[in-house]
């Protein structure tokens, strides 16, 4: 991976991660369970309504698995 990348990767990541505890920690104080503000992150962020990020082979992979641990 080039720097740029790497860098790139990690700025996603933050976006990510505090984007879904921001809305998870909203919709927890409205009553309802964590994992509808983080699914409602992963909408806002990703390519069916904003589609702010860039979408990496890497970040893919991690939403992937994100999606098949948070069913359990």
């Amino acid at each position: 991976m080039e720097a740029h990348t790497v860098h790139q990767f990690f700025l996603q990541l933050m976006i990510i991660l505090l984007t879904t505890r921001l809305l998870g920690e909203l919709v927890t104080r409205l009553q309802s369970p964590a994992v509808v503000g983080e699914r409602l992150a992963g909408v806002i962020l990703g390519p069916s309504l904003l589609a702010w990020l860039e979408s990496s082979q890497v970040v893919k992979l991690l939403a992937e698995s994100g999606s098949i641990l948070q069913s359990f």
